[in-house]
């Protein structure tokens, strides 16, 4: 899997797009993490070499019920550090942290869904001054080590009260429901419960209760989930999540 930069599109000015670049971290004997690199956001990355690791094997999951509070560090996440952030446990919670501007992070699950509804309490833990963030929860996640392209759909709000659903296919990210502001959204550091639905070609996301954005996409029907998180000023962010459940929609 991969960092990519993201841009926030419809409500920010374009930015360059960012994948890690970092040295891969074994997990245990089977799973390893990926890297990332500079892009630009219509063009892939061609000139770059992939760091030499095997792909965490794939683990189909058709009896979809997982839940986790984080106070096992071995729970089954992904935990590393790179050139421009950091994943894992920390004091019963699990961390993306973003280091770079206009940079962003996830770390995986390593296994394989394909219908699924997650829910999660986040927050933004630290971020810049004006909230400036993106953060939340990923389905469908496909990632190919050999290419280095994140694919896979983010339902994310942001530390100003905004959300979006966004879907990467070969490393490119095309919101499909663009920045949008809501009240429903908490600011700065205050907690927001997350629910994101994939079910079929449906995307829904719940915020804090409320039935917030949905869509349709059949680009992807099945993938790993993950937790996301992104900064888009200068300076590191850090995003929090707990409680994490999932189930069949």
């Amino acid at each position: 899997m991969l960092f990519y930069s993201a841009n926030h599109l419809a409500r920010r000015p374009l930015m360059r797009m960012r994948m890690r670049v970092g040295i891969p971290l074994v997990i245990f004997v089977l799973f390893v993490v990926s890297a990332c690199q500079i892009m630009d956001p219509v063009v892939r990355r061609t000139a770059t070499p992939v760091p030499d690791y095997e792909p965490a094997p794939r683990v189909y999951t058709t009896a979809v019920k997982l839940f986790d509070d984080f106070s096992d560090p071995a729970s089954g996440w992904e935990i590393g550090e790179y050139d421009i952030g950091s994943v894992g446990y920390d004091m019963g919670e699990y961390f993306i942290r973003a280091e770079e501007d206009n940079g962003y992070i996830w770390g995986q699950r390593f296994e394989w869904y394909g219908d699924v509804s997650i829910e999660v309490t986040a927050r933004q833990a630290s971020g810049p001054d004006n909230n400036d963030t993106g953060y939340g929860v990923m389905c469908r996640v496909n990632y190919d080590p050999e290419v280095g392209d994140l694919e896979g759909y983010t339902f994310l709000v942001a530390g100003d009260g905004y959300y979006a659903i966004t879907r990467y296919s070969a490393g490119n990210g095309e919101h499909l429901v663009g920045w949008t502001k809501s009240e429903t959204v908490r600011q700065g550091n205050a907690t927001n419960e997350l629910q994101a639905i994939c079910a079929g070609d449906q995307l829904t996301f719940y915020v804090n209760g409320v039935r917030i954005a949905d869509t349709r996409d059949d680009t992807f029907s099945s993938g790993d989930v993950a937790f996301f998180g992104a900064t888009y000023e200068p300076g590191a962010a850090e995003f929090r999540f707990d409680n994490f459940s999932l189930t069949s929609p």
